[in-house]
């Protein structure tokens, strides 16, 4: 029972003895560890501030810029919006103009039809003439024929 003692006395004082390690020493080794990443940390980020702000410095003039073509943009398409107003009139027209070309051609059309057959009716009263005359020239020699059978 004596090395048993022994053996559980050591590993009483073994543990105790980490403990103490553990509470006085690894403890404030971890936080100065972590300490110094949290300081590398905010050094990382006061450089990248340095250089939002380097960015925002060289980007001031740009905001002049990017307001005026954006001004820009809004009358150009303010201008746009005005040229396909105009376009779309412009194929209004060129939609009535064609109408209008189609009126005309059928007006040719109707009046070439129209000239020939007013061609027709005069050689129609051209032969009504000399039908009535023939008829007439009949009837004269039918009234002579008549009046010379009584």
């Amino acid at each position: 029972m004596d090395i048993l003692s022994l053996v559980i006395g050591l590993l009483i004082g073994w543990l105790i003895e980490l403990g103490i390690d553990w509470y006085f020493w690894r403890q404030p080794r971890a936080a100065e560890d972590l300490a110094d990443q949290n300081q590398a940390e905010l050094q990382a980020k006061k450089s990248e501030l340095a250089t939002i702000k380097e960015q925002l410095a060289t980007a001031k003039p740009f905001k002049q810029q990017y307001q005026e073509a954006t001004a820009t943009i809004q009358q150009l398409e303010e201008k746009l919006a005005d040229h396909e107003k105009t376009l779309t009139r412009v194929t209004e027209l060129e939609t009535e103009i064609n109408r209008l070309k189609k009126q005309v051609t059928d007006s040719r059309r109707y009046r070439q039809k129209m000239v020939a057959a007013e061609q027709e009716v005069e050689h129609l009263k051209d032969q009504i003439a000399d039908l009535e005359e023939e008829l007439e020239s009949l009837r004269g020699q039918n009234n002579n024929d008549t009046d010379n059978n009584d």
